[in-house]
C-alpha cells in the first residue's frame, strides 16, 4: 500500500541478466498531478489530475513499458475542467506514448485527442470537437471576457518543444471585450487555417457597435508562438464610443503588422457621423493651467505603435457648455496606443459659440495640432454677436494652458465697456456705478470655476438639457454681483432652439430666445428682454468663397 493506501503495488523480478521484472498497480481514486511534470515544463498554478484505474508495468534494464487502463480521470486547468466520457487505455513503450482515442468533456467543451508522442522528442497528435473560448484571456492579457465555441480539427507534429499547427479552427457565435473598454466585438465568425507555420484567416466577419468588422490575414508561428503577423481590418458603419460623451459612426481599412510583443497599426478612418457632448471644464482648466492626470494602462498598449489618418468633412458635431456647431476633421494619429499623439487640423466655420452668457456666430474656428511634443492644440476661435445695438467681434486665441482673448465693437467700446455690453446688455451711459461689479463678476466667475463646471455638468445629466450654464452677473438694478442660469435645448428635430436666462435673487431679470431654422442659411429669430420688450427678426447667412 502507497500515497495513503489508495494505491496498491505487486511487484516481482529478478537481479540477474537484464533484471526482467513486473509490476501490477491498482489506484483508488486520488490527485496524481505530479504524473504531469514530464510533459508541461510552465504547469498552471490551478492544475489538477484526478485519476482512477490499474495499470500494468514490465521491463529490463533497457526497456520500460505500461498498460494503463483509465477509468476515471479529471483534468483542471487554466480555469476549466475536463473529464474523460468512457474507460480507455494508454500504452507506453519506453518513451513512445499511444493514445488510442480518449474522448474528454468538460462545460460546453467536448474533444477528443488520439496520435503517437515520444516523450522529450516529438509528437504526432490529432485533436476533434469543440471547445469554449472561455479560457483565452489567461493567455491574452488585455482581454477582459470572451464568449463562444471553437470547432477544432487539428493535427498537432514535429518537435516536442516547438510542434506545428496543420489542420482547421472555425469560431462560431463568439465575442469578446478588452479592458478599459466598455464596448463588444460580438458574432465572431469564420474559419483559421494552420499550415507550414501558418495561421491564415481567409475572412473572419464580426459585429462592433451595430456596424461589420471583415478580418483577413495571417500569423507566422514557430511552434505555437506568434513571430509575424499581418492582418487587414475593413471597418464599416461601426457606431463606436470613444468616450462617454463622445460616440462617432466611423469606417475604414486598417492594417496591422509586427510580432507578439510590439504591433503597428496604420490605415484610414472615415468619420462618417459623430456628436461629442464632453462638457469642457475651461475655467478648471485655466486655473489648473491645464494639469491632467497621466491615465492607468496596460502595459501591452504601449507596444502598439500608431500611424491612422482619420478625416470627415462638416458631420462631426459638438453640442456641449461652449459650442454648438460642426466641425470638419483632417488628422493623423502617431505615438502609442496609450500614449497617442494628434496631427493635423479641426476646422468650423458656421454654429454658435456661447461666451458670458452671449451666444456668438463662429466665423472661424480652428485647432491645430502641430507640436510633436504636446497633445494640446493651438486654438483659433472668430466670433461675432449683435448686442444692444452694437457689433461684437471676439478672438481667442493659444492653447488651453495660455489663452489670448480679444474684444471689439462697432461702434468701438473700451474692455469694460464691451464686457458691460455681454453681461448687462448695455454699455455707455446705462454702465454709471456698475464698473467693479463687472470686475468682481469677472474674477468670481474664473476663481469658482471648478465648482461651476461640476455643478453646470451634474445638472445637465440630470434634465438632460443640451446646455446648463451658471455664471456670475452683475444687477442691472443694483449693481451687486448674482448668480445668473442659462438653459438651451433643442427641440423639433433641431429645427427649434430655445435659450432661456434668468438671474436668482429678489431682483429676478429674466431673457428669452426662441431660433426656428427655417433653412440652410435663413431662421426666424425671436425674444423677450428682461426689460420686458418682445422682438422678432428674420435672419440670414452668407457664404462668400
Amino acid at each position: 500500500h502507497i500515497m495513503d493506501g489508495k494505491s496498491d503495488i505487486a511487484l516481482n523480478g529478478s537481479l540477474e541478466g537484464q533484471m526482467p521484472w513486473k509490476a501490477d498497480v491498482k489506484v483508488e481514486y486520488g490527485r496524481y498531478d505530479f504524473l504531469l511534470g514530464p510533459f508541461m515544463k510552465d504547469p498552471p498554478g490551478d492544475l489538477v489530475l484526478g485519476l482512477q484505474g490499474k495499470a500494468s508495468l514490465w521491463g529490463d534494464r533497457n526497456t520500460f513499458n505500461v498498460d494503463a487502463d483509465i477509468d476515471k480521470a479529471l483534468l483542471n486547468a487554466y480555469g476549466q475542467g475536463f473529464n474523460i466520457l468512457e474507460s480507455t487505455r494508454l500504452k507506453l513503450r519506453d518513451r513512445v506514448l499511444e493514445i488510442p482515442g480518449v474522448r474528454f468533456r468538460g462545460g460546453t467543451s467536448a474533444f477528443s485527442v488520439s496520435g503517437i508522442t515520444e516523450i522529450g522528442s516529438t509528437m504526432d497528435l490529432k485533436i476533434k470537437g469543440h471547445a469554449s473560448l472561455v479560457p483565452l484571456p489567461l493567455f491574452f492579457p488585455s482581454l477582459e471576457t470572451v464568449k463562444g465555441r471553437a470547432e477544432l480539427d487539428l493535427a498537432v507534429s514535429g518537435k516536442w518543444g516547438q510542434p506545428e499547427l496543420y489542420g482547421t479552427l472555425q469560431v462560431k457565435d463568439g465575442s469578446l471585450s478588452f479592458k478599459d473598454r466598455p464596448q463588444r466585438i460580438t458574432d465572431i465568425n469564420g474559419t483559421i487555417r494552420f499550415a507550414d507555420g501558418r495561421a491564415v484567416a481567409d475572412e473572419l466577419t464580426a459585429r462592433l457597435g451595430g456596424g461589420s468588422v471583415k478580418v483577413t490575414g495571417q500569423l507566422m508561428l514557430e511552434g505555437i508562438k506568434v513571430t509575424n503577423i499581418r492582418v487587414d481590418l475593413a471597418l464599416s458603419d461601426i457606431s463606436y464610443y470613444v468616450s462617454r460623451n463622445f460616440i462617432a459612426r466611423i469606417g475604414g481599412n486598417v492594417l496591422v503588422t509586427g510580432n507578439s510583443s510590439n504591433q503597428k497599426v496604420t490605415g484610414e478612418l472615415w468619420v462618417d457621423k459623430a456628436l461629442y457632448s464632453e462638457r469642457i471644464e475651461w475655467k478648471s482648466w485655466l486655473v489648473t493651467g491645464g494639469v491632467r492626470r497621466p491615465r492607468k494602462v496596460g502595459d501591452w498598449r504601449r507596444g502598439v505603435d500608431l500611424n491612422l489618418r482619420v478625416f470627415g468633412a462638416r458631420n462631426i458635431k459638438v453640442v456641449n457648455n461652449i459650442a454648438d456647431a460642426s466641425l470638419g476633421v483632417d488628422l493623423v494619429i502617431r505615438g502609442t496606443l496609450d500614449s497617442p499623439l494628434l496631427l493635423g487640423r479641426i476646422e468650423s466655420d458656421e454654429g454658435k459659440f456661447f461666451f458670458r452668457n452671449t451666444q456668438f456666430r463662429i466665423i472661424r474656428a480652428t485647432a491645430d495640432y502641430a507640436d510633436v511634443t504636446s497633445t494640446a492644440p493651438f486654438i483659433s476661435i472668430r466670433a461675432q454677436s449683435s448686442v444692444g445695438g452694437y457689433f461684437i467681434w471676439l478672438t481667442l486665441e493659444g492653447k488651453m494652458d495660455q489663452m489670448d482673448l480679444t474684444l471689439s465693437s462697432d461702434p468701438p467700446l473700451d474692455d469694460v465697456e464691451i464686457l458691460g455690453l455681454l453681461t448687462l446688455g448695455g454699455a455707455g451711459g446705462s454702465l454709471d456705478g456698475l464698473e467693479g461689479g463687472i470686475g468682481a463678476a469677472e474674477a468670481t466667475s474664473l476663481l469658482t470655476g471648478q465648482v461651476q463646471d461640476m455643478f453646470e455638468a451634474r445638472f445637465t445629466d440630470i434634465t438632460g438639457l443640451d446646455r446648463v450654464q451658471i455664471a456670475p452677473s452683475v444687477s442691472r438694478e443694483t449693481g451687486s454681483v448674482v448668480p445668473r442660469v442659462t438653459v438651451s435645448k433643442r427641440l423639433l428635430g433641431d429645427k427649434l432652439y430655445l435659450t432661456y436666462s434668468s438671474t436668482l435673487g429678489d431682483e429676478n431679470e429674466q431673457e428669452m430666445n426662441i431660433e426656428y431654422i427655417l433653412g440652410e442659411n435663413i431662421s426666424l429669430v425671436g425674444g423677450q428682454e428682461d426689460t420686458g420688450s418682445i422682438g422678432g427678426d428674420l435672419k440670414f447667412r452668407f457664404l462668400f468663397e
